[in-house]
Order: structure tokens, then sequence, then C-alpha cells
């Protein structure tokens, strides 16, 4: 077997080639060190393709399981240097799955006490409630009064039903 092992990594659409050696020490430790590095997680499950279906590789054992799988049709010589296509799966953490209950209203400035359909309401001398507007910064000239008193100017609904009715019959 040859000692320069050719690796091709697929991982996120890209395909990215390195070489690793037999004389690297434990040569697992060195593939899984490599695909940490170009995954950019700690987390990564190194796999390969076997008869239609993906197997984890775990040991060096398992590497050399994958190349001889890989080279089963042909014949390697010494000038051949082994490309085995690798996948990383990489363990995405879990996010908590959101409940759609449970979760406290947000805060609604316009409904607190004091406050009515966004208005704040204040009361004067007079017995008369104001609204007005208190988000805008120019609240004071946007008053609404609203009295309970009548206004000189208002008209005596009963009086003019009495002067209706006495005009009609005096027609």
């Amino acid at each position: 077997m040859s000692d320069v092992i050719c690796f091709q990594l697929a991982h996120e659409g890209k395909k990215l080639r390195f070489v690793l050696t037999r004389e690297d020490g434990d040569l697992f430790a060195a593939l899984k060190e490599r695909v940490q590095k170009m995954a950019k997680s700690s987390d990564v499950t190194i796999q390969y393709k076997k008869d239609e279906s993906k197997t984890a590789i775990t040991s060096t054992a398992d590497i050399d399981v994958a190349l001889s799988t890989l080279n089963k049709d042909k014949k390697e010589t010494d000038d051949d240097v082994p490309c085995l296509e690798i996948f990383a799966a990489v363990r995405i953490e879990e996010v908590p799955a959101v409940k759609k209950r449970g979760f406290p209203a947000p805060p609604r400035p316009w409904i607190q006490e004091g406050f009515e359909n966004g208005l704040e309401k204040d009361e004067d001398e007079d017995d008369q409630v104001v609204f007005h507007r208190s988000d805008s910064e120019d609240s004071e000239d946007e008053y609404l009064n609203i009295s309970d008193e009548e206004d000189d100017d208002s008209m005596d609904f009963e009086k003019i039903e009495k002067e209706d009715v006495e005009e009609n019959s005096a027609v």
C-alpha cells in the first residue's frame, strides 16, 4: 500500500483535496484534525460512500477498509495514489422548539394605567376630562376636550320641540 493517501472532502458544496501520509502517526487523528479545521467545527463525523450508503470512519482501520473498497476493482501499483472521497457531517446544535403559548405578550405602552386607546387621560380643575397623545412631542397642541357640562352655545332640544309644537298648532 502507498504511504500517501489523497482525500477529497465534500463539504458545503465544495470539494477540497488534501494529502496525508501514514507516517503522520495516528492517521485517523490527523484526518479528523484536518477535517475539523476545514469544516470549522469540533463536532464532525467523517463518512465515506460505500455501496449507495455512507459509512462512518472512526479509526485508522476504517480508513484501510475504505481504501480497500476503493481499490477492489483495480490493481494497485506503486505509482497509484489512492484518493478517497469523504464527507463531513457537522452536528448542528439543536435550537429548542419555540412554544407558541406561554410567552408573555410584548409590552404595549399604550395599554397601561392612565391610558385609553393610546391617549393619556388628564383631569382639569373644571371637571373636564382632557385626552392627549402621550407619545407625540407636541402633545400639548393635540388636546381633545370632553366636558360633562353644557356649553353656552348648546341648544336646548326641549325648548325647540315645544316651540315647533306651538307653531304647528297655531297654523
